[in-house]
């Protein structure tokens, strides 16, 4: 946000929705990225090849802080941008394939047939994201310092050397990792299940499950793991029912006639996940504030850590520190003391359910809104003239870290327990589309309010500095309100999948109400 508001010289509005369009790239290109993993070259190699991909991105981003004539006034705006979309769109195919297949990755090390590793895979998506948000706190204040400091080739470049160590170090721990192969392209099989229920339409299903055509030879998990058969959306079991002329143990089974039971599963499983999918939109465009606005608010107010002309000065660039603060601060707190507490309430060695847990993200997410607005109101009331400290600006910051501490590892582990165990890349990449989705939803909205808001003396609106911001901020927190709801209703609705290492308390279906 900074390097493009005092660099590029790009006004608030269009550095907002210039790092939203970003975000939301960043986003989709994990799609991509899993599919490749789960269904061509497994996650390792995906990783290997986006990590070094990512390794020239940043390259490209030391040599456009470092060229004089890719910043204004040496040429047009829109027109010093080149480098800079190079940059993005490598990043974006990086990311696309580090984002998915880090997380399934770090996962496939515990062995799931084995009970002491898999309640042990229940603490990993804490620590994996609470080391995640270190990295990100470092980014933050020391790389923001430096860039400060010593200016932006500096700051790009020293990613790009630690970068360069972190591939190397990954390739060099090759021999100890556990590979899953990939299992081929999953939207074949789900391709194939919907071909053959169209086809068999009439066919009476039969009532014990038992009778339906369940091919164990082939696992149809990665790692050997199957899906159990489910009485929901029963007339996709069409697809696995043997009629005249199929075969049971036939091995000219036509695929696009008769499916696996497993195969069947799969796509179950990805209807029961689509409303859980939704819900998290508004989540997510409420995030995406935090990166935007909340920083554009700081360039106008008093960043002194003091009363004294000479205190020390906060860069806006580093308030999101607090959010993620909040985060490394919480994270261990949950794993080590909420989680054993709550376990022996709920008797769910989670402590509570995936649902319960993005549910309760929800409501700190619109909190962060309503507190956000108050805090622009008081901020606009006392003008530029006495600016408003910007430690006021800490408690949404807070609270915002405390909804991503609840919803993103919610959906990590909701989407990896609860896919097919072939799709678990996918399944990551799925959490990073709905923050995409949320990030260009935020664009359409921003663009929206400016539109309809404007007036003659202000083209931004609401979204003006001396504007109604706080307007915006409320519309948030009123769909997050109604996001809430939706979402409780999906929750008590949902019926949870279990693969066949899975014991009884892994997790306990119990409803948000």
């Amino acid at each position: 946000m900074a390097y493009l508001q005092h660099r590029l010289k790009l006004d608030l509005v269009d550095a907002a929705n210039t790092i939203t369009n970003f975000m939301g790239m960043c986003s989709y290109t994990p799609l991509l990225g899993a599919f490749v993993a789960d269904a061509m070259i497994g996650r390792y190699a995906t990783i290997l090849i986006a990590s070094t991909i990512y390794v020239a991105a940043l390259f490209v981003m030391v040599i456009e802080a470092k060229l004089p004539s890719t910043k204004p006034p040496h040429c047009k705006k829109h027109d010093c941008l080149g480098y800079l979309y190079a940059a993005f769109v490598l990043i974006a195919i990086a990311a696309g394939g580090v984002r998915p297949n880090a997380p399934s990755f770090g996962a496939d090390q515990f062995d799931q047939h084995n009970p002491v590793e898999r309640k042990q895979l229940f603490s990993y998506f804490n620590w994996y994201y609470f080391f995640v948000v270190a990295a990100m706190v470092t980014s933050t204040t020391l790389l923001v310092y430096i860039q400060n400091t010593f200016g932006w080739v500096w700051g790009f470049g020293i990613p790009a050397v630690a970068m360069v160590v972190a591939v190397a170090l990954f390739w060099a721990g090759s021999p100890l990792y556990r590979k899953i192969s990939p299992a081929g392209s999953p939207f074949t099989r789900l391709a194939q299940v919907v071909v053959a229920v169209c086809r068999k339409w009439r066919v009476d299903i039969p009532n014990d499950p038992r009778e339906l055509f369940n091919n164990e030879a082939p696992k149809a998990g990665a790692g050997g793991i199957t899906l159990r058969h489910t009485m929901q959306y029963r007339f996709l079991d069409r697809a696995a029912t043997i009629v005249d002329g199929e075969h049971h143990g036939s091995e000219k089974i036509d695929p696009w006639r008769l499916c696996p039971v497993s195969h069947v599963e799969e796509l179950k499983s990805l209807l029961r996940m689509t409303p859980v999918w939704a819900t998290g939109i508004p989540i997510f465009v409420a995030w995406s504030q935090q990166s935007t606005f909340w920083i554009g608010q700081g360039y106008v107010m008093d960043l002194r850590m003091g009363s004294s002309p000479h205190a020390f000065k906060m860069q806006p660039a580093t308030l999101p520190v607090f959010s993620l603060l909040t985060m490394m601060i919480f994270l261990p707190f949950y794993d080590k003391l909420v989680v054993p507490l709550a376990a022996k309430v709920t008797r769910n060695p989670r402590g509570i359910t995936f649902l319960q847990r993005i549910g309760v993200g929800i409501t700190f997410a619109a909190s962060a809104m309503l507190v956000a607005g108050a805090v622009e109101v008081k901020r606009r009331r006392l003008g530029f003239a006495h600016p408003l400290s910007c430690f006021w600006l800490v408690p949404q910051f807070c609270l915002l870290g405390l909804s991503e501490a609840f919803v993103t590892i919610g959906y990590l582990e909701f989407f990896y327990d609860q896919s097919p165990p072939s799709m678990r890349s996918m399944a990551a990449a799925v959490v990073w589309a709905i923050i995409g989705t949320g990030n260009y939803v935020s664009t359409a909205i921003v663009a929206l309010i400016k539109r309809s808001t404007r007036t003659p003396t202000s083209d931004q609106g609401w979204l003006s500095l001396t504007g109604n911001l706080e307007y915006f901020y409320w519309v948030l927190a009123g769909c997050l309100a109604v996001d809430f709801v939706v979402h409780l209703l999906v929750s008590t609705f949902y019926t949870y999948t279990k693969p066949d290492y899975a014991d009884a308390d892994d997790q306990a279906p119990i409803a948000m109400i």
